[in-house]
């Protein structure tokens, strides 16, 4: 009996948290691109903001699992958002997911209330080469919100 107590409340816990996880569809141009967000159940009313950039050939689920954002924004009260590039790679020579960054972040801030002074890169080898692109001096006019990029 203890087991089924046990596997039931796991499942429960898993089901929450899918539950908090949606694919959510961003406008860029003319064109919808897609990010993974995880929301947790004790978000703060104007929570934070960590933007989950994946490498080259991964895709948002396998970032989720690297990372552990999840994890500590359920501990932390924030979002977290993981972006889908186009056939799993960042285009870090032109302004194509420049653009698509500034949409997910204005996106954010319209769907869940996220605070713009507090919106945070975070990227794994491509995808950090596109938070450094995001931040680089030529692009910095159009990206008005403090960006870290870890």
């Amino acid at each position: 009996m203890k087991r089924l107590s046990m596997l039931a409340s796991l499942l429960m816990v898993l089901c929450l948290q899918m539950a908090a996880q949606t694919w959510e569809d961003v406008k860029v141009g003319t064109s919808t691109r897609k990010t993974l967000t995880y929301v947790p159940k004790n978000v703060e009313k104007s929570p934070a903001l960590v933007i989950s950039l994946h490498g080259m050939n991964q895709d948002p689920e396998f970032q989720q699992k690297q990372t552990q954002w999840n994890a500590l924004a359920d501990t932390e009260g924030f979002i977290v958002t993981y972006p889908l590039g186009n056939n799993r790679m960042w285009d870090t020579s032109g302004m194509g997911d420049v653009k698509f960054v500034e949409a997910v972040m204005k996106d954010m801030e319209l769907k869940h209330n996220v605070d713009k002074n507090r919106i945070y890169l975070s990227g794994f080898s491509m995808g950090s080469w596109l938070g450094y692109h995001c931040r680089s001096e030529e692009h910095t006019s159009e990206l008005q919100s403090p960006c870290t990029i870890s």
